[in-house]
């Protein structure tokens, strides 16, 4: 009787790793957006005697639940092969160097043979990395409108790992992507369970106290804090000087941890969102929220809402974004410089200083003045009103 056959040993795994770098990302951004087409692909390369690509998606793939969300890809580009591999992939960021890699690398088999599925190339990957608003409110991973996707492969020799004759057959095992987000998300919309319903502006919201007090300080004091509280069956507590929509999005990322998929963040809509979120995260006292959103806004400043983008940090002790404001203030000062030098026009320069500069610290102080709880009027956040 022949002796069983052997696993492969560590000197017959094949090693190694691909970059793909994406340059001018507010260009892809507007490509295949909700197709569940990738938005850019790497050119091949070779790991184990096989060829494999990388495929950056912006809005998902076809894994149910992940519109919205970055998702990335390892792709068997062999036809006619049947490969086991782990791999791991994730950004880099920008400031190391280094990628933003998963605890433990995933092993799956990748199989292109006739028949598989019948696809002509095989994936895994990471279908829900981070929500398209968080990658692009991110300076660590979006830099320079440019993004990096690391990945590393490791192939064992041979189109398929022997065993022994009385082992199992092989089965893919890929390590699952993390799901309690996705799971705790569910119950907001589900509902199952919940013990408070928020009145806010007329519109009910229900959810999990344990959930809100979990997330925030603020919340835990509202809702364990008060022996009012705890004498009605099902609580009920009205929400004021916050829009239903603001509230809805807070809700959102207590539950999931990321903000909602968003449209266009340069809309006056989603900014006006973004900043009424801030304050929400300020007065809630949820300090990575509000370091969202803060990101968020420093990437979508325009002269014509800086002024009131510098109003909405100072008040809310922002200052990475009120430190965004003066680099855009001073950019754009460099800018009229340039032009004014190119063009011998002294007057366009001052002019460029005292229609942003000047303009946006005038807007400071006026509206150096208390305010209640949330947001007090719209027109503190709407860049119409600022008077150039």
């Amino acid at each position: 009787m022949p002796p069983p056959e052997t696993p492969y040993t560590a000197d017959e795994a094949a090693r190694g790793a691909h970059v793909l770098q994406l340059t001018g990302y507010s260009g892809l951004r507007t490509c295949n957006i909700g197709t569940a087409r990738w938005v850019h692909q790497s050119a091949a390369f070779a790991v184990g005697g096989y060829d494999w690509v990388l495929r950056f998606y912006l809005d998902g793939d076809d894994e149910p639940g992940s519109e919205g969300y970055v998702t990335l890809k390892l792709v068997l580009f062999t036809s006619h092969a049947r490969v086991r591999a782990s791999f791991n992939l994730g950004l880099v960021d920008h400031a190391t160097g280094r990628p933003a890699f998963q605890p433990l690398d995933v092993t799956a088999v990748f199989d292109t043979t006739p028949g598989h599925r019948g696809r002509k190339h095989s994936s895994h990957g990471r279908p829900r990395l981070m929500t398209r608003c968080e990658l692009e409110a991110s300076p660590a991973y979006l830099h320079d409108d440019a993004v990096a996707v690391a990945c590393v492969v490791t192939v064992v020799s041979g189109s398929t790992t022997r065993r022994a004759r009385s082992a199992p057959p092989d089965i893919p095992l890929p390590e699952p992507e993390p799901d309690l987000p996705q799971h705790i998300g569910e119950l907001l919309v589900s509902q199952d369970g919940a013990d408070v319903t928020f009145d806010v502006d007329g519109e009910a919201f229900a959810a999990h106290r344990i959930i809100l007090a979990a997330r925030s300080p603020v919340f835990e004091e509202e809702l364990y804090g008060s022996p009012a509280m705890e004498t009605d069956a099902h609580h009920h507590v009205t929400v004021r000087d916050m829009r239903p929509a603001v509230f809805r999005a807070l809700l959102h990322f207590i539950y999931t941890d990321s903000v909602p998929a968003m449209g266009d963040l340069g809309t006056d809509e989603t900014r006006e969102l973004i900043q009424h979120l801030l304050v929400a995260a300020d007065r809630y006292d949820m300090d990575r929220l509000r370091v969202v959103c803060e990101h968020i806004l420093a990437r979508i400043i325009q002269e014509e809402t800086v002024a009131s983008t510098l109003v909405l940090a100072d008040r809310h002790r922002c200052d990475r974004l009120k430190q965004a404001c003066v680099d855009f203030m001073a950019s754009s000062d460099q800018v009229g410089d340039d032009a004014a030098r190119s063009n011998g026009e002294d007057d366009r320069r001052k002019e460029n200083r005292a229609n942003i500069t000047k303009s946006a610290f005038d807007y400071v102080s006026v509206q150096k003045r208390p305010i209640q709880d949330g947001i007090q009027t719209k027109h503190l956040y709407c860049p119409d009103d600022v008077k150039q």
